[in-house]
């Protein structure tokens, strides 16, 4: 592996550890609005809930294609992540006002897990930068 290579790999996995932590930190967002949401009636808070959502359901999608570019560049498989709806919550809190919205909970907990395995692939990308930069180093003596 020569020094151009291992340059454009830490670039990569640079882009996907930036976009993972991103995403970590929209899906915890997210949760803590599905949270207010399952207690609340207020039209604008299930409003805010579902762009909430939304938005990390497009963090998750931009980490995974990261994962994806930087997997191709390494020639192995990357880890899946998991993406979020929130359409169906939305829905059921314009057409039927629950005292305590079900499906808010059950979004918390894939947001939950969602922001897990970002943290989880963050550290992955953190060890094959460490590694990459070592190789770098070796390189440059």
């Amino acid at each position: 592996m020569d020094a151009h290579e291992i340059d454009h790999l830490l670039f990569l996995a640079q882009m996907a550890k930036s976009k993972l932590r991103a995403a970590a930190s929209s899906c915890g967002s997210a949760s803590s609005t599905e949270l207010w949401d399952s207690f609340s009636s207020s039209k604008l808070i299930s409003a805010l809930s579902t762009f909430n959502t939304s938005s990390a359901s497009h963090s998750l999608h931009e980490a995974q294609s990261a994962l994806n570019d930087l997997a191709e560049a390494l020639g192995n498989a990357s880890e899946n992540l998991r993406q979020v709806s929130d359409f169906m919550d939305l829905a059921v809190d314009f057409i039927y006002n629950p005292s305590l919205d079900i499906l808010s909970f059950l979004n918390m907990g894939r947001l939950n897990e969602a922001a897990k395995s970002c943290r989880k692939a963050e550290q992955q990308v953190d060890q094959l930068i460490f590694r990459l930069e070592r190789e770098e180093s070796k390189l440059t003596f």
